[in-house]
This record gives C-alpha cells, sequence and structure tokens, in this order.
C-alpha cells in the first residue's frame, strides 16, 4: 500500500512567510533610523527654532534659582535642566530631553496598539510608523513641551491599558500628575479612565483616588519649582499662582497668529508649521517643519473614517437588527473615543490652536491604521510590505525638512508645494 501522499501546502505560504520576515526586517532598520534620526545633529539650529525661546528662557531662568513665571505649569521647561547643566546652553543641551522623550514616544506608541488591538504585529508597525514619521520627529528635535505631555499621556494609557492590579493604575496616575504638570490638557487622560478600570474589573470609583494622586503630583512638581526660583511657598501663593495661569489661557481666543489652525483641519494636514528656515546663500535654505508623512497622515485619516463608518453601521445593526457589534468595532470605537478626549479642550472651546496639539490623538490613529495593516497582512503580506516601503520613501524625501539639512528654495518648495504648508 502506497504511503498516503502529503498534505499540499497553503498557497503561497512560504512566500508569504518570506515577505513577513522582510518586514519584520525593514521594521527593525527603520525603527533604529527613527533612533539615528532624533539624534542626529541636534545642534541645528544654532539659534531657536519656533518657541524654544520661551521655554529655554524658563528654564535658564531654573538653572539659575531666578522668579520666574510663564504660560505653562513648569515640568516642560524643568525636564530641559539636566542636559543644559550636561552639554551646555546650546542647541544639544536644549533638545536632548526632548529627543529622548520622543524615542520613548515611539515604543509607547507601539505598546498602546498592541494591547489595545491584542496584536503584536499591530503594536510593531505603529511604533514603526511613530519612528518614521515627521510629526513626531520634528518635535523630537525641538525644544517644546508637548513633546514631555505627550509622552506622558501615553506613558499613563499604557499602564492603564497593560495593567491588572491598582498598582498600575497608581503609577498611571503619576503619569497623569507629570503630564499636567507639563500642560493642563494632559488632564484629559483621565476622560479614558473609568473604560480602562471596568476592563480590568476594577469599580470606576478607583478614578477618585487617581485624580488625588495625580493632584498631588502635580503640586509637588509645582512646589519643587517655587523652591528652585527661591520664591515663597505658601497654598494661597500656588493657587494665585494657578488662578492667573487659568486666566492668562483663557485670553487666548483671538486667533492672531499665523501659526494656528482648527481641530477639524489637523487629520486634512491643512497647515503644518515651518518652525525653522534661513538662507544659507547661493539659493541653498535650511528649514524645519512639522509637516508628517503625508503617505501615512492620509492613511490614518482614511483609517479614522472607516472606523466611524463601521460603528455607525454596527451601530445600526445593533439597534434594528440587535446585531452585536464585535470585537474589532470596539476596540476602534475606543481609539476614536480617546482621540476625541486628547482633542477635546481645543474642540469645545474657541481657544486658539495648533497642529502640534493633534500629537496624542495621532498617536492613537498611527495604532488604529496598523492594526488594520496587519489585518491585511494576514491575506496579502506583499500589499503590506508595499506600504511601509512607500512610507520608508516619502520619510527620505522630507527628511532634509524634519533633520534641518541644505536644500535648494526650489526642492523646499516642492516638498512643500500649498501656501498654507509653508
Amino acid at each position: 500500500m502506497p504511503p498516503p501522499a502529503p498534505c499540499p501546502s497553503r498557497p503561497g505560504g512560504r512566500f508569504a512567510e518570506t515577505i513577513r520576515y522582510a518586514t519584520s526586517a525593514l521594521c527593525i532598520g527603520l525603527l533604529f533610523l527613527g533612533i539615528v534620526w532624533r539624534l542626529v545633529n541636534l545642534d541645528y539650529p544654532r539659534t531657536f527654532s519656533f518657541d524654544e525661546h520661551h521655554f529655554v528662557s524658563n528654564a535658564r531662568n531654573y538653572m539659575a534659582h531666578r522668579h520666574d513665571w510663564n504660560d505653562h505649569p513648569p515640568l516642560g521647561k524643568l525636564v530641559l535642566v539636566p542636559a543644559m547643566k550636561i552639554f551646555g546652553d546650546r542647541g544639544l543641551g536644549w533638545r536632548l530631553s526632548s529627543a529622548l522623550l520622543g524615542l520613548a514616544i515611539v515604543a509607547l506608541v507601539g505598546l498602546c496598539a498592541a494591547k489595545i488591538f491584542k496584536d503584536r504585529r499591530a503594536g510593531l508597525l505603529a511604533a514603526v510608523f511613530a519612528a518614521i514619521d515627521g510629526f513626531y520627529l520634528s518635535y523630537a528635535r525641538t525644544a517644546l513641551i508637548d513633546n514631555p505631555l505627550t509622552a506622558f499621556i501615553f506613558a499613563a494609557l499604557a499602564l492603564m491599558l497593560w495593567g491588572r492590579s491598582l498598582g498600575w493604575f497608581a503609577g498611571a496616575a503619576v503619569c497623569v500628575g507629570l503630564a499636567v504638570a507639563s500642560k493642563w490638557t494632559g488632564a484629559c487622560v483621565l476622560l479614558l479612565t473609568p473604560f480602562l478600570l471596568r476592563r480590568a474589573r476594577r469599580s470606576a470609583w478607583h478614578a477618585l483616588w487617581m485624580v488625588a494622586v495625580a493632584s498631588l503630583v502635580y503640586l509637588a512638581i509645582g512646589v519643587f519649582a517655587l523652591y528652585t526660583t527661591r520664591q515663597p511657598i505658601s497654598a494661597a501663593g500656588i493657587l494665585r499662582s494657578n488662578w492667573h495661569l487659568l486666566q492668562h489661557h483663557a485670553g487666548f481666543t483671538v486667533w492672531d497668529n499665523a501659526a494656528s489652525s482648527k481641530w477639524y483641519t489637523w487629520p486634512l494636514l491643512f497647515h503644518p508649521i515651518v518652525m525653522h528656515h534661513e538662507n544659507i546663500g547661493n539659493g541653498m535654505v535650511r528649514a524645519t517643519s512639522s509637516i508628517g508623512n503625508i503617505l501615512l497622515w492620509f492613511a490614518t485619516t482614511g483609517a479614522i473614517l472607516l472606523a466611524m463608518a463601521g460603528w455607525a453601521r454596527g451601530l445600526y445593526r445593533r439597534l434594528r437588527r440587535h446585531v452585536p457589534i464585535h470585537d474589532l468595532q470596539w476596540r476602534e470605537g475606543f481609539v476614536l473615543l480617546g482621540m476625541v478626549a486628547l482633542t477635546l479642550p481645543f474642540i469645545v472651546t474657541h481657544r486658539q490652536s495648533y497642529i502640534f496639539h493633534y500629537l496624542g490623538a495621532y498617536g492613537l490613529g498611527l495604532g488604529m491604521l496598523a492594526a488594520r495593516l496587519a489585518r491585511i497582512e494576514r491575506r496579502s503580506s506583499l500589499a503590506v510590505l508595499g506600504f511601509l516601503l512607500c512610507a520608508t520613501a516619502v520619510s527620505m524625501v522630507y527628511l532634509p525638512l524634519w533633520t534641518g539639512g541644505a536644500q535648494s528654495q526650489q526642492a523646499f518648495n516642492l516638498r512643500l508645494p500649498f501656501a498654507s504648508w509653508r
């Protein structure tokens, strides 16, 4: 009796597996490039870029123990101090902390995506997208306070997503306090806390002590800033300074800054910010822009629209046909909720806003795009590798605009063809 014939292998199985290995290797290489791009030539520009002068000046005051007041809580400036002490009061010293926090954001975006969608492949792709996207890259190379804010928000979110014990949620509360001590909008991540507590099978009432812990962390950093600048420390003084800060921000309702933009234009990449521009002679310029990787940006916007359409369809079927909303829609719904929560201050108020206020929400959107691509890869691994190669090519084209490389004025105009992009 002849032996049974071997079962035929799935068509293209070995080829698909080879493509997946190639995609993984490319991802590792891109993560390495993301590290290099954030750290190379941080001394450029030698002068301040965009709003760096505000925050570096505050850091100088902290270093000199001088009285200081600024229009945001102190932590975003305090984190600049260690690198400035080690590497000096120059570009590298100003920006190194932002670069390191930018690297942390890459990892945290990946961790959040992996846990939200229960897919490590989605986490890897999300981390790669954050690593090669100029929106994150440009802010990681600039001494602004939005990078610490975003890093602490994602740290809090990652701890709540991955944690099951209350100790993890206590760590998340500390990170929320650090985020709020960088910028008040960091408090918005607390809106997601009841959902994540319920997911961890904990009472939503635990959110109350988390708010208390975050408030104590915020207060402790404020007290430390007053002590550092040799200012008197009192409860009345702390309340007064925060009240003045609130009044200051309440006045930002006149849209007189050319860099400002409305929240609903951010997914359309209507108005990125040119943060530095200088002529270096012979028709050459060096410039930096916050423009993202345009392929990843609009693909993310497409993923957001698909998720919204899926939720509308799922809700209709649930109400009319009593069909349950499936697990993927719940996960995408959580991402949409998170994006709204992190953008909420600029949706419900008329406060002047800028595209960098989209940093947190965009990271969640990249995770949703990565999850969709991870599912596509199971059917067509070559399509995902092709998409990743195209995204890499776009990053290479725009890299001089993210790292301040020399380029001709004509090349600058070609990379930013629209007036609103310049």
